[in-house]
């Protein structure tokens, strides 16, 4: 009976002393966690910010293959005919296509892009252009550019770009339409020849 009582006592003692340690552990303050800067997880971007990134780079005609530094020189150039006119480029409607002219052995770029501001800073007034390049001695050149259209008159899209010329669909205005929306459809053609673009009859 005495070495049960001992036993007993023991394993209160036991018990009691467990009990204190962990009431000790659960009482001491939890050390603050810190992530260094390669441990932070970062925040994916949205599928609606990513969307918005695609709706702002230029558009690809035929998913065309266009050089880092072919696209980085169109890119100077917008920039500074922009700057020039005073006008401010609205990105979503420039058109990059490639394409193999009789004219340019080196392979043609062609960009299409829009200025908007042009030519009275402010308004709501916009231009339409059309610029060529080319790779003379393995870096990008410029060949011609010109004025192809704008609002009131009409817009260019890529349709053909290769052969003895270069081929795009348009939208004009007819005489009763909003300058929202031109509604005439119809084809131009530009020749490249003495570094100029000239629009075929």
């Amino acid at each position: 009976m005495k070495r049960w009582s001992r036993n007993f006592s023991f394993s209160l003692l036991a018990l009691a002393t467990a009990s204190s340690t962990l009431s000790g552990l659960a009482s001491e303050p939890k050390a603050a966690v810190t992530l260094s800067k390669a441990e932070t997880v970062k925040k994916l971007p949205s599928d609606t910010s990513r969307a918005k990134t695609a709706a702002n780079q230029p558009k690809l005609f035929q998913n065309a293959v266009v050089p880092t530094d072919m696209m980085a020189a169109i890119d100077d150039f917008v920039k500074h005919e922009a700057k020039a006119l005073g006008g401010d480029e609205y990105t979503p409607q420039r058109e990059i296509g490639r394409g193999n002219l009789s004219s340019c052995p080196g392979g043609c770029f062609v960009a299409v892009y829009l200025l908007e501001g042009v030519p009275f800073r402010g308004s709501n007034n916009n231009t339409q252009f059309l610029a060529a390049f080319t790779y003379s001695e393995g870096k990008p050149m410029l060949l011609a550019s010109c004025q192809c259209g704008g609002r009131g008159l009409r817009y260019l899209k890529c349709k053909s770009l290769g052969g003895d010329d270069l081929k795009f669909d348009t939208e004009f205005y007819l005489p009763k339409d909003p300058m929202s929306t031109p509604s005439g459809r119809g084809l131009a053609t530009y020749v490249i020849a003495d570094k100029h673009l000239i629009e075929m009859p």
